[in-house]
């Protein structure tokens, strides 16, 4: 993957929809979440048409406050399980992903104060529609033994969620696609903030 990635979504969709693409603007993976699932079943594609999976990820439970979302490949090989710290989350959005050559990897908020802004800001009727222009969360994907992997943060956009992915430190291919698949989830899970 050529660094900076790109990960852009419609704020007012019915059915929402992630591309992500790099740097050359190729499109690399393409999500569309199904709408009125009660249970979060999503399936990454590697085109626009639906017609090449990559990878699935599904949750394990209804409520997700602390669910665990399982991914696999389209063969039905387990790569690994992102999930969401329930209490800890309410503070600061932290997530951990675990994958059996890739260790634990987390992604965590870095400032928990554009959360809580955005949250009482959004409520206020016209206010709240210029919020996701000025508030950008900042997101940190760690390495177990603490050191940072990659980063992605909102870009200023009024009518679509716009972040930028960038590689802090070069990973081996399947922790980088382990976590790209997390970052497309969290995405997914966060995408109505900022």
């Amino acid at each position: 993957m050529q660094f900076p990635l790109q990960a852009t979504f419609k704020l007012i969709a019915i059915a929402p929809q992630i591309a992500l693409t790099d740097r050359a603007g190729t499109l690399l993976l393409y999500v569309r979440q199904k709408a009125f699932k009660f249970k979060e079943a999503v399936t990454i594609f590697a085109d626009a048409e639906q017609t090449q999976p990559v990878l699935s990820i599904k949750a394990d439970r209804v409520i997700d406050f602390s669910a665990q979302y399982t991914i696999t490949q389209p063969d039905g090989t387990v790569l690994g399980a992102l999930r969401r710290k329930g209490m800890r989350s309410l503070w600061r959005a932290n997530y951990e992903i675990t994958g059996a050559r890739s260790g634990l990897i987390t992604i965590s908020e870095l400032n928990p104060w554009v959360k809580m802004l955005d949250g009482l800001l959004s409520e206020i009727p016209i206010v709240g529609m210029l919020t996701s222009y000025f508030l950008h969360p900042t997101y940190e994907v760690n390495s177990e033994t603490g050191g940072a992997l990659m980063q992605f943060k909102k870009q200023p956009a009024l009518w679509e969620g716009r972040y930028k992915i960038d590689q802090i430190t070069s990973i081996d291919e399947a922790t980088d696609s382990l976590a790209v698949a997390g970052i497309m989830m969290v995405l997914l899970l966060e995408r109505s903030r900022g």
